[in-house]
This record gives structure tokens, sequence and C-alpha cells, in this order.
């Protein structure tokens, strides 16, 4: 009868502490490396940040230009430091954070600055601007009321060979003003800026 109650007593003890166990699968494992591997947060490196803090300017042709940039390194020492205008590399010294740009033509350009650490991280800062044309075109409607008397017109054209194209246009056009004088007493003169 001991031997009876004794195993009723294990019984309700061991049932009384019962544990819930769940098992998960084993990883496959082939030549000794894990297929799934099991994902192990590892901190970010921070590579190196280029900033922009002076962007080159809108401009007119014939004006040179400047971009003025620093570069802050991240969690490695910066290596290098690269400077592209319009995709062509440039000379920059990071030291003072210049980029000098002598008399970029007329149109959009792009600037790019990129810093390298020494485990090969990059940063990238840009930035972009357009030059305009020298001259710029412009058509105005002048409304002229006009008393009968005579009346003076004096025209100054810009003989530079750069202006070829605006001559051509004057030429082109000059009849039509002139048809808009009809009945007016004047006279014209014309002179040039050389």
């Amino acid at each position: 009868m001991f031997k009876v109650l004794f195993s009723l007593l294990s019984m309700m003890l061991i049932l009384g502490c019962r544990q819930d166990v769940a098992f998960s699968p084993t990883p496959a494992v082939d030549n000794g490396v894990l297929d799934n591997p099991p994902v192990v947060d590892q901190p970010q490196i921070q590579p190196p940040i280029v900033r922009v803090l002076q962007p080159a300017e809108d401009q007119i042709e014939g004006v040179d230009n400047q971009v003025v940039f620093e570069v802050i390194p991240g969690d490695n020492a910066i290596e290098d430091v690269r400077c592209y205008v319009d995709g062509v590399q440039v000379d920059c010294d990071p030291s003072n954070g210049v980029i000098n740009i002598e008399d970029p033509g007329k149109g959009s350009h792009e600037v790019v600055i990129v810093a390298i650490d020494d485990e090969g991280l990059q940063g990238e800062g840009s930035d972009s601007w357009v030059v305009h044309d020298r001259f710029q075109r412009q058509n105005d409607d002048v409304n002229v009321t006009v008393e009968e008397r005579q009346n003076d017109i004096l025209f100054v054209i810009d003989n530079s060979g750069s202006m070829a194209q605006e001559q051509r246009d004057i030429a082109d056009k000059i009849i039509n003003f002139f048809n808009k004088l009809g009945g007016l007493n004047w006279r014209v003169a014309i002179t040039t800026t050389d």
C-alpha cells in the first residue's frame, strides 16, 4: 500500500509541476554552414557627410562662380575628396572647401562633391545652377501718342561679332517698323557702338 500511495503522490507532484515546452526546427546545415543563419543586429557605420554651404548662383555669361562645401567625417577617417563640374573632375581642396569655377558656358551646370573614407564608404553633395545669355531678348509693345510735328528716331546698333544674330533680326524687322510710321513727319539716324 505504501508503494501505491507513493506512486499516486509522485504522479500528483509531477502533474502539478507540469511545464509546456516547445521545440523549433533545427536549421539545415550544409558543409558546416547554416542555410539561414540567425539575424544579428549590427551597428550601422556612418559614412562621411558632404554639405554645400554656399551654392553656385545663377549667373550671366562671362562671370566666374564658386561653391563652398564642407566634409564631415563619419565613423572612419576621410581618405579622398573628389569634385566634379558637369561630370569632369576638377581640383578642390577639402581643407578650405572651395571649388572655383571659371567662366562656365551658357546653360545648366552641376557640381558634385564625393567624400570617401578609409573603409570605402562614400558621402555625396551636389548643386546645380544656370548660366544665362548676357543679353536677353525682350518684346514690348509701346503705344506712342504723336502730335503733328517732326519725330526723330535713333537706332544704336551693337556691331560686335557676338551680336551678329541680333543684327540680322533687326534687318529682317525694320521694314515692319517703318510701315507703322505712316503719316508721320520723321527722320531716322543709325549709329554703332564703335
